[in-house]
């Protein structure tokens, strides 16, 4: 815990972000909660297809017409949700706790930190994870919402690891370290990093002589970003700038 409260104060110092990174951001959110929770109940459109209709309202392939009502009845809920959060004159309701999912979401908008998406392969794990809680509460709506902290445990834990990858991730974001970070896919930190620098190594060797400039507009980093991957690639010994400025070129080792 003592991590994240470091890094929640990392992202709030970060606030407000800019009016388009923090469109994206919810944007691409949207996109990875509706994929992921729609499919834990059977949803069959693709990522692909959930993108296309919530970003333009359109439908392609031969999933069924119900999987995309549900699919933008998901969507409307989230909606609603949100401005049920933001109004903090709204008390939690029974009905509402009902719908554990929603109200994880509620509370963590509501004080500010980002929404999280549980992705649809670690869907044993959750379930799992559901499954202790229940059998330290008991499994009627009013002992989980009147369980205590120690009882919640499990789901506390596992909520705590998704919430310390998706902070760190928004924060390297905001920074400019990395271009993007999808939660429908098997993505960590570490892995989009990865994805990042494979990209600017991959630019390197077809143009060795490619600038920095060149590279926010090829990876789509902020050019703070750029310097501090290419700063981390040289620490690290894995490319080497040869010459000067203008007349010299990257060498990878």
């Amino acid at each position: 815990m003592t991590n994240i409260k470091k890094l929640y104060k990392e992202w709030q110092a970060l606030q407000p972000l800019d009016e388009k990174l923090e469109r994206n951001i919810n944007q691409q959110f949207m996109i990875d909660f509706n994929y992921n929770s729609n499919h834990m109940e059977g949803n069959t459109l693709t990522y692909g297809q959930t993108k296309l209709l919530l970003l333009f309202g359109d439908t392609i392939g031969n999933a069924s017409i119900q999987d995309y009502e549900e699919m933008k009845a998901h969507n409307v809920g989230l909606e609603l949700m949100k401005v049920e959060a933001k109004d903090k004159n709204r008390m939690l309701s029974e009905h509402f706790i009902r719908e554990l999912n929603k109200t994880i979401y509620y509370i963590f908008l509501r004080h500010n930190y980002p929404m999280l998406v549980i992705r649809t392969d670690d869907r044993n794990n959750y379930l799992k994870v559901l499954h202790q809680c229940d059998l330290l509460t008991g499994k009627i709506p009013y002992d989980g919402a009147h369980a205590t902290l120690q009882q919640a445990k499990p789901l506390v834990d596992y909520i705590s690891g998704i919430l310390e990858n998706k902070l760190t991730a928004l924060i390297r974001l905001a920074k400019g370290e990395i271009s993007e970070f999808i939660e429908a896919k098997d993505d960590t930190v570490e892995k989009t990093v990865e994805k990042t620098v494979e990209k600017i190594l991959n630019i390197l060797q077809n143009n060795p002589k490619t600038t920095q400039a060149d590279l926010v507009k090829l990876t789509g980093l902020s050019r703070r970003g750029v310097e501090w991957n290419i700063t981390k690639l040289k620490a690290d010994g894995i490319i080497e700038r040869i010459g000067g400025r203008k007349e010299g070129y990257w060498k990878i080792k």
